[in-house]
This record gives structure tokens, sequence and C-alpha cells, in this order.
């Protein structure tokens, strides 16, 4: 089981849904600064990333008040939110006074002894309407400075999964020392998008091109699917020692205004040949008429494959892309 890495932030745990797994990743050195400075008030997601506080602040969550209780342990879902880009659930754990509510990774040995922490080892099991869905995958992480409180944010599959706007979800956690795994279900209605295109439209420099797929606004969030193949290309920089990672892509509106990646991946990996990326961003503050597209690497070393020195961000400019959003 791997860990998600979030960088200035509390790691978080990658679990299974369905049998499918994201891979390890980390959210920007500005995302993680905010994130860190928040103050801990009212609503669990008014502490995470910019699209969940959005979602808070208009009030676009839904507070199922779901609870399970066994040996002493209870977990409470205290707020939701779908919107057919992301679902994310937050839970609280009440009964024990621990240091984390994830069982910590570094000392799993000894933690394993102690009754209340979450068993992110354990595969997480997605239910829908009293189905199982397959190829759901989410992220688990705990919240800066609230050591009860974690989410489950789903990010990967849901368009495959084909959801109804309004389900019954059910989620199955574990607890370290409790024999009976905690059931906790949770009504979910969907945000409807704001906007949705299709533009199957590609740009390529060299062996390397890819294409957008689909551009997905909602109030709380901004998707972009992108298909891509070939060999990146490589600056002088990205020589000898060094390399060029995978292709990563920014998108900033029409006015130049930049919204933040919510999860960037992190293979640690020679890149491969092509990829399906699903990549999940902030929501924009209004609808724009267009959104750019720019592409970007990272210098990696080719010994570990890990991202070299500052993290610095290489644009590709001539494989920038305009998309305009048809929002009559």
């Amino acid at each position: 089981m791997k860990k998600v890495k979030r960088l200035g932030l509390t790691a978080a745990a990658t679990l299974v849904l369905g049998g499918a797994v994201i891979g390890s990743g980390f959210v920007s050195p500005a995302m993680a600064a905010t994130l860190e400075n928040l103050p801990v008030i009212g609503s669990i997601f008014k502490n995470e990333d910019p699209g969940l506080r959005v979602a808070a602040e208009k009030g676009l969550l839904s507070s199922p008040n779901a609870s399970v209780t066994h040996d002493g342990i209870t977990l409470k879902v205290s707020e939701a939110f779908y919107d057919g880009n992301r679902l994310s659930v937050s839970i609280t754990r009440e009964g024990v006074d621990l240091k984390d509510v994830m069982m910590p990774w570094q000392t799993i040995d000894q933690s394993e002894k102690v009754k209340g922490y979450i068993d992110w080892r354990s595969t997480m099991e997605a239910i829908v309407d009293g189905k199982p869905v397959k190829g759901l995958s989410i992220d688990s992480g705990e919240v800066p400075g609230q050591k009860d409180a974690f989410i489950f944010n789903v990010r990967k599959g849901l368009e495959e999964a084909n959801l109804p706007d309004q389900f019954e979800l059910t989620l199955v956690a574990k607890v370290t020392q409790v024999n009976e795994p905690f059931e906790l279900k949770i009504p979910i209605t969907k945000v409807q998008p704001t906007l949705s295109v299709n533009p199957e439209k590609t740009m390529s420099k060299g062996d390397f091109s890819y294409t957008v797929k689909q551009v997905q606004l909602t109030p709380g969030s901004t998707k972009v699917v992108i298909d891509s193949k070939g060999t990146v290309p490589v600056t002088e920089k990205q020589t000898g020692e060094f390399a060029a990672s995978k292709m990563y892509f920014d998108i900033v509106d029409d006015n130049g205004n930049s919204i933040e990646q919510i999860l960037i991946p992190s293979y640690q990996e020679a890149p491969k040949a092509q990829y399906h990326d699903e990549e999940l961003y902030s929501p924009f503050k209004t609808t724009p008429k267009s959104i750019t597209i720019k592409p970007y690497t990272y210098t990696v070393n080719k010994s570990d494959w890990t991202v070299a020195g500052e993290k610095e961000k290489i644009y590709h400019e001539d494989l920038e892309m305009t998309i305009p959003l048809n929002n009559n």
C-alpha cells in the first residue's frame, strides 16, 4: 500500500476502492502553505483545498449526520460534496484521545496494537445503492489542525462509474483493535456542472502530442481530461544525470488567472509512452470565455526519478492550447 505524498501537509494514505488505486502525488507549494495557515473554524472542508473551501462557502455541502459506534469508538460523517468531478466526505472520530486519526505508517507494528486508529491498509469498499462500484479510487488524508478528522476524496473513475444524481453511498472502514468494520451510509446529491465541453483538440511537438478530451466546470472544481503520448520534449537542463518528467498541465483563464491543481501526481519513474490524465483543479471564480492549457515538465534525477532542485516548472509555450468555452 503506497502513501500519497502531500508536500507540506500530513501524509495521506492511498486507499483502494473496487480494486483501483491512484498514485502518489503532492499539492502545490502555494496551496500547501495556504492550508497550513488556515484557522480551524466551522466546516472541516474550509481547511481543505480551494475547491472544497469554495463549496463550503457557497453552501453546496450536504450534512448527512450519519454515524456508527463500535466498542466505544464513533465515526461520524459531518459533510459530503459530489459534483461529478469529485466525491468528498469528511469524517470525525470520537471515543479516543490519540495524536493522529490515521494509523502512523512509520510505526505500524506499534500503532496497530493501539485502539482507535483508522487502518489505511484495509481495502475500502464503495457501495452505491447497495451495489459495489468497481474502478473508483480515493485518497484519504488527515485535516491540518484537527487530530480527529479525516477526509475521503474520490477523484478518479466517477464518470466511468456513471453514478446517478442521487444515491446512497456506503463506506466501510476499519479501526485498529475493533473487530467489527464501520459501515457508514451516506445520502449523496450531485451539484450540477456549470459547463462541460469535449474539445478533442490536439497539440504536438516532435514525437509528443496531447489531446484535451473534456473540460468540466462546476461551482466546486474544474476537471480536465487529457490523453498524451510519445517522448516529452527536453531542455538542456534535462540531460546527463537529469531527465524530463512526464508532462503536466497548468490552466489559466482568458485574463491569465491560474487555478490550482488539487493533487499533482508524482510517479517517481521514467515517463511512460502514454497517459490518460483526469486532473482536478480549483474552480474558476467566474466562468471564463476560454481557457489555456500550459504544458510543463519538472527536471528529475535519473537515479531515482525524484524531482531535482526547487521543483521549477519548465513550460513548453509551443505546446500551449487555447480552448473556447461556449458559455453564451
